[in-house]
């Protein structure tokens, strides 16, 4: 087997066991954001409302981090985790993808009522809301590993970027008066936020070097 296949089973199966230990709390999650969602809408203006879905998005995105991190601690497979054949941000990415998941699927019931309310999908509220929630998830992700203090400090940090990445967005959108524009602008505010998250993460999973010493 070829070193990339070799790490792409082993990505693979971090991000099965993670889906094995978490799917209980990822619906429940789920359908907590379907009935958050709900609620949401008797806010306004709309500005709120984005606002709201934003904040509730990341406090999911840092529940599931924290039981993520548990469970990474806890489950049987994570003791033969640090023998797979992966540098620490490939772990990173490993661990990262299933919570990714969940909080874009709880991104998503977030609309279920408005949907089911409407002709239309409010398509960029939606990815603008989806990309603030992958803004806060890196940064959460290293809730775990930190003591209490900076745990929190980096909580508060995952929900200012969440806020940050919106708010950009939304600034954009009503400058150029184009839908589009607040996508690609949150999207490229979650991307650079999210990979350096990411990657410090990634530096704090990397307890070991994976290459051979030469001295």
């Amino acid at each position: 087997m070829s070193t990339r296949a070799m790490r792409s089973a082993a990505t693979f199966a971090i991000a099965a066991s993670r889906a094995r230990a978490l799917w209980r709390l990822a619906i429940l999650l789920i359908a907590g954001s379907a009935l958050a969602g709900a609620a949401i809408q008797l806010i306004d203006p709309a500005t709120r409302r984005i606002a709201a879905n934003v904040l509730f998005t990341a406090l999911v995105a840092i529940t599931l981090a924290y039981a993520n991190g548990d469970a990474a601690r806890t489950d049987p497979f994570a003791a033969v985790e640090e023998a797979a054949p992966l540098f620490g941000r490939q772990r990173a990415r490993a661990n990262a993808v299933f919570p990714a998941a969940v909080v874009v699927g709880c991104a998503a019931a977030q609309y279920i009522w408005p949907i089911s309310h409407a002709s239309t999908f409010p398509w960029e509220a939606f990815v603008v809301n989806a990309a603030a929630a992958l803004t806060a998830l890196p940064i959460a992700l290293s809730v775990p590993l930190r003591s209490r203090r900076n745990g929190v400090l980096y909580a508060i940090f995952a929900l200012a970027a969440a806020l940050l990445c919106a708010s950009f967005g939304c600034a954009v959108g009503n400058s150029t008066q184009s839908d589009l524009a607040a996508v690609l602008a949150s999207i490229g505010v979650a991307i650079m936020i999210g990979v350096l998250a990411l990657r410090q993460y990634g530096e704090a999973l990397a307890r070991y070097d994976p290459l051979p010493r030469t001295t």
